[in-house]
């Protein structure tokens, strides 16, 4: 997790701020902002599929 913060901090402040954290929302809310995000957090959340 630590690794998705780092990378895709600025983009969850950017898009994703006004989700509450706990139950996967703040990653559901990046992958559904997937083609907003910048390219390493988007690496970084495709990465496990």
């Amino acid at each position: 997790m630590a690794i998705v913060r780092q990378s895709c901090g600025p983009d969850f402040r950017r898009l994703c701020s006004s989700v509450a954290l706990g139950g996967g929302r703040a990653i559901a809310c990046l992958r559904n902002n997937l083609s907003n995000l910048s390219p390493t957090c988007q690496k970084v959340l495709t990465a496990g599929r």
